[in-house]
Protein backbone atom coordinates (compact mmCIF):
# COMPACT_ATOMS: atom_id res chain seq x y z
CA UNK A 1 0.00 0.00 0.00
CA UNK A 2 1.37 3.32 -0.88
CA UNK A 3 1.87 6.76 1.06
CA UNK A 4 -0.41 8.51 -1.06
CA UNK A 5 -4.01 7.71 -1.79
CA UNK A 6 -6.88 6.66 -0.03
CA UNK A 7 -6.75 4.82 2.79
CA UNK A 8 -9.76 2.24 2.77
CA UNK A 9 -9.41 0.18 6.20
CA UNK A 10 -11.70 -2.47 7.36
CA UNK A 11 -14.20 -1.71 4.56
CA UNK A 12 -15.81 -5.34 4.49
CA UNK A 13 -16.55 -5.45 8.05
CA UNK A 14 -17.86 -2.00 8.21
CA UNK A 15 -19.92 -2.21 4.72
CA UNK A 16 -23.16 -3.30 6.43
CA UNK A 17 -22.83 -0.18 9.44
CA UNK A 18 -22.50 1.98 6.35
CA UNK A 19 -25.77 1.09 4.28
CA UNK A 20 -27.37 0.99 7.28
CA UNK A 21 -27.82 0.82 9.98
CA UNK A 22 -30.66 -2.42 9.96
CA UNK A 23 -31.25 -5.55 8.77
CA UNK A 24 -35.14 -4.57 8.78
CA UNK A 25 -37.01 -2.50 6.79
CA UNK A 26 -37.53 0.49 8.05
CA UNK A 27 -38.96 1.92 11.36
CA UNK A 28 -43.02 0.98 11.68
CA UNK A 29 -42.16 -1.58 8.09
CA UNK A 30 -42.94 -5.58 9.39
CA UNK A 31 -42.30 -6.56 5.93
CA UNK A 32 -41.24 -6.36 2.49
CA UNK A 33 -44.44 -6.34 1.14
CA UNK A 34 -45.58 -3.95 3.83
CA UNK A 35 -42.10 -2.11 3.09
CA UNK A 36 -43.08 -1.37 -0.64
CA UNK A 37 -46.80 -0.07 0.29
CA UNK A 38 -45.63 2.35 2.37
CA UNK A 39 -42.39 3.29 0.53
CA UNK A 40 -44.66 3.21 -2.90
CA UNK A 41 -46.94 6.04 -0.74
CA UNK A 42 -43.84 7.99 0.61
CA UNK A 43 -42.25 8.14 -3.48
CA UNK A 44 -39.41 6.18 -2.02
CA UNK A 45 -38.43 2.56 -3.45
CA UNK A 46 -37.60 -0.26 -1.32
CA UNK A 47 -35.43 -3.18 -2.89
CA UNK A 48 -34.95 -6.51 -0.83
CA UNK A 49 -30.66 -7.30 -1.55
CA UNK A 50 -29.71 -11.00 -1.37
CA UNK A 51 -27.45 -10.54 1.55
CA UNK A 52 -30.99 -9.41 3.76
CA UNK A 53 -30.32 -5.86 3.30
CA UNK A 54 -32.67 -3.07 2.18
CA UNK A 55 -32.08 -0.95 -0.50
CA UNK A 56 -33.82 2.77 -0.01
CA UNK A 57 -34.22 5.35 -3.37
CA UNK A 58 -35.59 8.45 -2.23
CA UNK A 59 -36.92 10.61 -5.25
CA UNK A 60 -34.92 14.02 -3.32
CA UNK A 61 -31.59 14.67 -1.84
CA UNK A 62 -33.35 16.31 0.75
CA UNK A 63 -35.36 13.31 1.48
CA UNK A 64 -32.20 11.06 1.42
CA UNK A 65 -30.32 13.51 3.60
CA UNK A 66 -33.44 13.58 6.45
CA UNK A 67 -34.15 9.80 6.08
CA UNK A 68 -30.58 8.75 6.87
CA UNK A 69 -30.56 11.15 9.53
CA UNK A 70 -33.43 9.38 11.17
CA UNK A 71 -32.14 5.77 10.57
CA UNK A 72 -29.37 6.70 12.21
CA UNK A 73 -30.59 8.52 15.21
CA UNK A 74 -33.68 5.66 15.46
CA UNK A 75 -30.16 3.34 15.99
CA UNK A 76 -28.54 5.65 18.31
CA UNK A 77 -31.91 5.91 20.76
CA UNK A 78 -32.59 2.28 20.23
CA UNK A 79 -29.30 0.97 21.20
CA UNK A 80 -27.18 3.49 22.76
CA UNK A 81 -23.87 1.74 22.62
CA UNK A 82 -24.33 1.26 18.24
CA UNK A 83 -21.06 1.47 16.93
CA UNK A 84 -21.62 3.39 13.31
CA UNK A 85 -19.46 3.58 10.49
CA UNK A 86 -19.59 6.78 8.72
CA UNK A 87 -17.80 8.14 5.73
CA UNK A 88 -17.25 11.90 4.27
CA UNK A 89 -17.97 13.24 1.27
CA UNK A 90 -20.37 15.50 -1.16
CA UNK A 91 -22.90 12.80 -0.42
CA UNK A 92 -22.42 12.26 3.60
CA UNK A 93 -22.18 15.82 4.47
CA UNK A 94 -26.20 16.52 4.41
CA UNK A 95 -26.34 13.27 6.26
CA UNK A 96 -24.33 14.60 8.34
CA UNK A 97 -25.88 17.95 8.65
CA UNK A 98 -29.31 16.43 8.70
CA UNK A 99 -28.47 14.21 11.57
CA UNK A 100 -26.71 17.25 13.83
CA UNK A 101 -29.76 19.11 13.25
CA UNK A 102 -31.92 16.05 14.51
CA UNK A 103 -29.63 16.50 17.80
CA UNK A 104 -29.56 19.69 18.64
CA UNK A 105 -33.68 19.81 18.25
CA UNK A 106 -34.13 17.08 20.61
CA UNK A 107 -30.95 15.85 22.16
CA UNK A 108 -30.52 11.83 22.45
CA UNK A 109 -27.77 10.13 24.13
CA UNK A 110 -24.65 9.31 22.31
CA UNK A 111 -21.96 9.06 25.55
CA UNK A 112 -21.81 5.26 24.48
CA UNK A 113 -22.24 5.73 20.74
CA UNK A 114 -18.84 4.40 18.77
CA UNK A 115 -18.05 5.97 15.08
CA UNK A 116 -15.77 4.35 13.21
CA UNK A 117 -14.28 6.97 10.17
CA UNK A 118 -14.15 4.06 7.34
CA UNK A 119 -12.41 6.59 4.30
CA UNK A 120 -8.90 8.73 5.28
CA UNK A 121 -6.81 10.07 2.98
CA UNK A 122 -3.21 9.06 3.98
CA UNK A 123 -0.19 11.30 4.37
CA UNK A 124 -2.38 13.98 5.84
CA UNK A 125 -2.49 15.56 9.05
CA UNK A 126 -5.50 15.07 11.06
CA UNK A 127 -5.68 18.88 12.01
CA UNK A 128 -6.04 19.35 8.00
CA UNK A 129 -9.54 20.36 7.18
CA UNK A 130 -9.95 18.65 4.39
CA UNK A 131 -9.24 14.98 6.21
CA UNK A 132 -11.98 12.84 6.95
CA UNK A 133 -10.97 12.77 10.67
CA UNK A 134 -11.56 16.82 10.78
CA UNK A 135 -14.77 16.80 8.31
CA UNK A 136 -16.11 13.60 10.92
CA UNK A 137 -15.08 15.70 14.25
CA UNK A 138 -16.82 18.48 13.26
CA UNK A 139 -19.88 17.66 11.18
CA UNK A 140 -20.86 14.21 13.60
CA UNK A 141 -18.50 13.50 16.56
CA UNK A 142 -18.45 17.18 18.22
CA UNK A 143 -22.12 18.11 17.31
CA UNK A 144 -23.57 14.79 18.73
CA UNK A 145 -21.59 15.10 21.67
CA UNK A 146 -19.82 11.53 20.96
CA UNK A 147 -16.70 11.15 23.14
CA UNK A 148 -13.27 11.35 21.43
CA UNK A 149 -12.35 8.17 22.44
CA UNK A 150 -15.16 6.45 20.62
CA UNK A 151 -14.03 7.98 17.57
CA UNK A 152 -11.77 5.51 15.99
CA UNK A 153 -10.26 5.94 12.74
CA UNK A 154 -6.62 4.91 11.21
CA UNK A 155 -3.99 7.19 11.66
CA UNK A 156 -3.11 8.62 8.33
CA UNK A 157 0.38 9.09 8.88
CA UNK A 158 1.46 6.09 10.51
CA UNK A 159 4.93 4.57 9.23
CA UNK A 160 2.82 1.12 8.52
CA UNK A 161 -0.67 1.69 7.19
CA UNK A 162 -1.27 -2.12 6.82
CA UNK A 163 -0.78 -2.14 10.57
CA UNK A 164 -3.47 0.50 10.76
CA UNK A 165 -5.71 -1.57 9.05
CA UNK A 166 -5.37 -4.72 10.79
CA UNK A 167 -5.45 -2.52 14.28
CA UNK A 168 -8.76 -1.04 12.83
CA UNK A 169 -10.66 -3.63 11.54
CA UNK A 170 -9.89 -5.19 15.11
CA UNK A 171 -11.37 -1.99 17.02
CA UNK A 172 -14.44 -2.96 14.78
CA UNK A 173 -14.98 -6.88 15.21
CA UNK A 174 -14.00 -6.22 19.32
CA UNK A 175 -17.84 -6.40 21.48
CA UNK A 176 -19.07 -8.63 18.58
CA UNK A 177 -18.41 -6.42 15.76
CA UNK A 178 -20.78 -4.34 14.01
Amino acid sequence: MGRKGMLKAGLSTLLAATIIFTTAPAAGVSSVAQADEKSRRASEEVASLENGYYLTVYSTETDFYEKAALRIAQEIRKNPAAKIGLSTGRTTKGVHAALAGMYQESPFDCSGVTVFGIDEITNMSRDCRASCYYILLHEVVEPLGIPLENFRMPDPMAKDLEEQCRLFEESVMSDGGP
